[in-house]
């Protein structure tokens, strides 16, 4: 068991939302990605994060 920290960021595919969500897995969070129209941007913003994995889409 690790104490990684995890964040929810709301509309975390674009704009301020996918700044933070960014900024968060960065900084070592574990991110959970959050959209409900914007899977394309979503996919875009995270792209260069190749180590990123999702884990479940609902």
């Amino acid at each position: 068991m690790t104490n990684k920290k995890v964040a929810l960021v709301t509309g975390s595919a674009t704009g301020v939302g996918a700044a933070t969500a960014l900024g968060l897995a960065q900084r070592g969070y574990n991110v959970v990605i959050n959209y409900s129209k914007s899977e394309a941007e979503a996919k875009m913003c995270w792209a260069p994060f190749k180590w990123c994995v999702p884990v479940c889409r609902i």
